[in-house]
Order: structure tokens, then C-alpha cells, then sequence
């Protein structure tokens, strides 16, 4: 089994702007244009970016006046929004993560609150906070400290839910920015090891379905698993399931004591808005207890960093039995910063002895950079899934998919095959939509380039048997105008190979050629070429190196090609002219095969005629 662990990395990768820096972008473009509102000057904003088009949209077109209305109100006095505006130029271009700031705001009033109850536990009646210890909740709400200094409990209730509801309307936020904005972008670009990948089961740790969207095609039945939930236009800030949360940061004596601010957790999250933990029945440690190939998992994670925030998931993964991880890193700093955070996951013994040894358990790979979809093989392979699912479609996108592969065959579009197989594929699929034979001599001769192209001197065959298939009821052969348009690919392969391994200059290279493909004599080979073959063949035989029997065997399969009498009349002149013993032997080792190579065309031809006669 494989399964596929993805984090946000992978959606970024794919050129999608979902870091928390682009959300707050988003965040900004809206506040912007608001201001230039209020100034009646909102038409000279730019629009150069398409982020600032769908801003502007959103704000002034009537169709997205409900959406418009719902991202001011949760716009509107939203405490963390603010902060994080507030923290944003901190941290310059480098990447601001919600999810340790919210944990760095909780701690630090978790500290503070502790401070003012031990200072009041000693007499004191006003208490002073240090600098250090509130600098951060200071830019969240001028009111964080001093409801701890009040003693109110009912007050401190109000503000955690204050805080608490603040946090679920910037989720939200953030899913209608992913869900109406993100999600609609064109991905242009795919990862060529995900594309190779092929997962039975897929953990994602993103909001978006990015690859339910571009790369699922490429099988059915795949499980998924989204841990932190997943994006919807239907939600709302009741019913939204993502997660956007802290890590458990209390000790083992602590935790379930103080759970003021529990929800702000993720565990917490994940229980409350009932998010998908599938994944731990898929690593149950009881049944990885035997070591075989059937209880093998390959799990492969791309674009996570491996941070302890989601260690919980991490580590019953890959502390599962018989589990194999491939981890992918972009570069050579991503590379570092995961196998710290690994270390911090598992602990420096276990993670050096799943990274070492003969067989290791963990390895760390490079992945390929990202590739262009439009005149790939992803495209190619994409289109024909469509067509093989047109039913999938309304009849407008249906026939959009159709006109699509029809104009880029049209429009001699090469590079959009990339192999043979791929060419055969659109032919066998436009077979069965009876659009092939319009389209074949096209795609016959997109077959000959690409192997001119990019196989030139290889040696390629196509094997009709990968179009066979088996059904409900029964086994189906390759599709009988398939089988013949692979033919026609493979003669074309085999006759370009020859004449590029095997070039006819002068008239021993074709005698050359007759020795080695003896069942593909020209057209008018007569008795005289046979002549000139076999004394070839004769001098061929004095090297050392010759297989003496290979050439025999040749000159009788040749001569099966003339007319037998001729043939005969011929090795009957040859054995008497020649007093050498092993010339004899040669002759007499021709002619038992040829007679009984004769012999066997002459029982099938009588089993045809009988057959036919039935």
C-alpha cells in the first residue's frame, strides 16, 4: 500500500498562494480599497495583479454581494486579524506562521495569569506585569492583562471567548479567501514525483483539494484523509471544519488541569469539529506486527516540514511496523530544518536508527523540480482521462474536451504526446468514440516523429497486450484497429532502427542485412541474389567470431523465399562442383532444413485447406 502525506508545501509547489502571508495580502488588498472608498477614489485603484482583480470584484459586483457582505462582517474588529497586520512587517519577507503565534499570544497569558495569582497569593493588591512578559498580548488587546488583575471571572470568560469566536471568523475568512479565490486559479505547473506516485490513500494536511483536483484521474478508490479539514463554500463560521491551531504545550501534570485555553488546541479542534482521523486504522500497530510484503506501507510526504505542531499525526505514521518513509525536500535548508524537527519528533536514537542500516526505514529525497502541464505528458494523460469520462461532463464541457484534443491533434501538436504510447492511447480512446479513423493517419504520423525524435537508433516495440484488460465478464483482447495501428508503429520502429544501426552503403553491407533479417528480403530477390548471399555467407564463415550455424540457419530461411525447385537445382550444382568435405556438410545441413521447413508449410497449408473444407 502507499500512502501519500501532504503539507502545504505541495499546494505551494504548484505555484497556489496559500501562505498565511498571502491570506494577508488578500487581507490588505480588501482594506485598502476600503479606504479609497471612503475617499470616493475607488476606480483609480490598479488592478495588476489577479488578486487585486477578484478583490475588486468581490466588492463591487452584484453576483458577489452575499460573499461580500460575510467577509466585512468577519473582517470587522476581529482581534487576531488586527494582531497579525500588526506583527506582519516583524517579519519581513520571511514566512509568518499563525499557528506559533497564536501559541506564543496563549502562553504568554497563560504566564501572565499565573504571575498575577502568585503575586496576589503573597498580598499583593496591584500588581505590575513585566514588560517582557505581555509585549506581545499588549498589540493584541489593551484589556488582556488587566482582566487578570480585576480577579473577574466571569470578565476573563468573556475575553477567552471573545478570543476563541475571533479565531473561528478568521478561519472562516480564510476559507472562503482558499474556497472562492484559490481554488478557482488554473494550476499550470505539476510535480513530476507526485505524477509518478500513484497513492492508495492520501493525508493531506492543507484546506485545499489540490490533488483531488489535477491528479486523481490517474486512479480510482483512492481514500483521503484531510486532518485539519478542508475548505467549503457551503460553511459557515458554525459548521467550517478546519483546523487552525496550537500544539499541546503544557507537561504531562499540567494539561489536563488547566484547560482555560483548550480550544485554541488542535486535538481539541479536531474532536470538536469531528475532522477525519482515519488515518490511525490505516497505521494500527496490531496489524503491522508480522514483517511481510502484504503489511508493507510506503509513505511518501512532500511539502511538510515535519513540525512538531502535528507531531501526534507524524509519529504514528512512521513509528507504525513495516512502515517505509520517503521524505521530499526542496532544498538544501528545507532538508536541514526537517531532519531537526524529526529529531525533535522521534528523538535522537530511534531517528538514527530508521535513517542508517542496510535497510532503513526513512530516507530523505530531493524532489524534481515542477514542470509545465500545457505540451506534457500530465496533459496528454489528463485529456484522455476526460474523454473516457465524457459522461462525467455536461454537454458544454463534454464537447469542450472533445474540440480541445481534436485541435491540438489538428494543429500538429507533438510535444503534447510525448511517447508512443501515449499516441496509441488517444487512438484506442478515440476508437471507442468513433473518432479514430478521421484522426489516424495524424496520429500515425506523430508516432514516426516521436520516434525519429527521441528514439532514433533504439530498438522499440510495442506490445498490444498492455491494451488487453479484464471486465466483469471476462478477458477482452487488444481492439482489432488498435492491434493494426500498433502494427503499422512497430514496422515503422523496426525499419528505421535497421536502417540506422544497419546502413546499406555498399553491396556486402545489403548482403550483410539479408544474413541478419532474413525473413525481409527485397522484393525480385532472385536465384542469382542468392547466389551472391551464399558466397557472402561462405567468407562471412572464415571469421572466428562468425555463428557459423546463425548463417546456415539464414541461408535456408532466404531460400525459402524462391521458387523450391530453383533452390534445389541450385545446392544440387553447388554439392557436386565442390570436393570439400566441410563445404558438403554445410550444404547437407542447408538442405535437411530446408526440406523439412518445406515440409511443415506443406502439413499447415493441408490443415487450412481441411478447415476450410469443414
Amino acid at each position: 500500500m502507499k500512502t501519500l502525506v501532504l503539507g502545504n508545501g505541495f499546494d505551494i509547489d504548484h505555484e497556489l498562494p496559500t501562505k498565511y502571508k498571502d491570506f494577508l495580502c488578500f487581507v490588505e488588498v480588501i482594506k485598502e480599497i476600503q479606504i479609497l472608498e471612503e475617499k470616493g477614489d475607488s476606480s483609480s485603484y490598479i488592478l495588476d495583479t489577479e488578486l487585486k482583480k477578484y478583490v475588486y470584484n468581490l466588492l463591487y459586483l452584484d453576483d458577489k454581494k452575499k460573499t461580500k457582505f460575510e467577509v466585512l462582517s468577519l473582517l470587522e474588529s476581529n482581534v487576531w486579524i488586527d494582531y497579525f497586520l500588526n506583527v506582519k512587517g516583524e517579519f519581513g519577507e520571511n514566512w509568518i506562521d499563525f499557528e506559533a503565534e497564536i501559541s506564543h499570544v496563549v502562553q504568554e497569558l497563560e504566564n501572565v495569569k499565573d504571575y498575577v495569582i502568585d503575586e496576589m497569593r503573597k498580598g499583593v493588591k496591584v500588581t505590575d506585569v513585566p514588560d517582557f512578559m505581555k509585549k506581545r498580548l499588549d498589540k493584541l488587546s489593551p484589556n488582556a492583562v488587566g482582566i487578570y488583575k480585576d480577579g473577574n471571572e466571569r470578565e476573563m470568560y468573556d475575553f477567552i471567548s471573545k478570543w476563541v469566536n475571533d479565531l473561528k471568523r478568521m478561519i472562516h475568512l480564510l476559507e472562503i479567501y482558499l474556497d472562492d479565490y484559490v481554488q478557482k486559479i488554473k494550476i499550470a505547473c505539476f510535480s513530476p514525483d507526485i505524477y509518478e506516485l500513484n497513492p492508495d490513500r492520501v493525508i493531506s494536511f492543507n484546506y485545499t483539494n489540490t490533488y483531488e483536483k489535477i491528479y486523481s484521474y490517474k486512479r480510482n478508490g483512492i481514500k483521503y484523509n484531510y486532518i485539519h479539514g478542508k475548505s467549503s463554500s457551503d460553511s459557515s463560521v458554525d459548521t467550517c471544519n478546519m483546523v487552525l491551531g496550537i500544539d499541546e504545550y503544557l507537561d504531562n501534570d499540567r494539561r489536563n488541569q488547566k484547560t482555560e485555553f483548550i480550544q485554541f488546541k488542535k486535538y481539541f479542534q479536531r474532536i470538536h469539529k469531528k475532522t477525519d482521523c482515519e488515518y490511525v486504522y490505516w497505521f494500527d500497530k496490531e496489524l503491522r506486527t508480522e514483517k511481510s510484503e502484504k503489511n508493507r506501507e510506503e509513505v511518501f510526504i512532500f511539502g511538510h516540514s515535519l513540525d512538531i505542531t502535528d507531531g501526534d499525526v507524524l509519529s504514528t505514521i512512521i513509528n507504525c511496523p513495516n512502515t517505509y518513509v520517503t521524505i521530499f525536500y526542496h532544498d538544501d535548508v528545507d532538508y536541514g530544518k526537517q531532519i531537526t524537527n524529526l529529531v525533535s519528533l522521534l528523538g535522537q536514537d530511534i531517528m538514527l536508527s530508521k535513517v542508517y542500516g542496510k535497510n532503513p526505514s526513512i530516507i530523505f529525497k530531493h524532489q524534481q523540480e515542477h514542470r509545465l502541464i500545457s505540451n506534457s505528458e500530465f496533459e496528454v494523460a489528463s485529456d484522455m482521462y476526460k474523454l473516457r469520462n465524457l459522461y462525467e461532463y455536461n454537454n458544454v464541457q463534454a464537447q469542450e474536451i472533445v474540440n480541445g484534443v481534436i485541435n491540438k491533434i489538428e494543429n500538429c501538436n507533438i510535444s503534447y504526446f510525448e511517447n508512443q504510447k501515449n499516441v496509441v492511447n488517444m487512438y484506442d480512446i478515440l476508437q471507442e468514440l468513433g473518432l479514430a479513423e478521421e484522426n489516424r493517419s495524424k496520429l500515425l504520423s506523430f508516432a514516426k516523429v516521436i520516434y525519429d525524435d527521441k528514439l532514433l537508433g533504439q530498438k522499440v516495440h510495442i506490445d498490444a497486450s498492455q491494451w488487453e484488460y479484464e471486465d466483469y465478464d471476462g478477458h477482452y483482447y487488444c481492439d482489432s484497429k488498435t492491434e493494426k495501428f500498433i502494427n503499422e508503429i512497430n514496422e515503422y520502429n523496426l525499419e528505421q532502427y535497421e536502417k540506422y544501426v544497419f546502413p546499406i552503403q555498399n553491396e556486402s553491407d545489403e548482403e550483410e542485412m539479408y544474413l541478419l533479417y532474413p525473413n525481409k528480403v527485397k522484393d525480385g530477390y532472385s536465384i542469382d541474389d542468392y547466389e551472391k548471399t551464399f558466397q557472402y555467407a561462405l567468407n562471412k564463415i572464415n571469421s572466428t567470431a562468425t555463428d557459423t550455424r546463425k548463417v546456415l540457419n539464414a541461408l535456408c530461411t532466404i531460400a525459402l523465399h524462391l521458387d523450391s525447385e530453383d533452390v534445389k537445382k541450385f545446392y544440387r550444382a553447388k554439392k557436386k562442383s565442390s570436393k570439400n568435405p566441410i563445404l558438403q556438410s554445410r550444404i547437407n545441413y542447408i538442405m535437411s532444413c530446408y526440406e523439412e521447413d518445406l515440409y511443415m508449410e506443406y502439413q499447415a497449408r493441408q490443415y487450412e485447406e481441411s478447415v476450410n473444407d469443414d
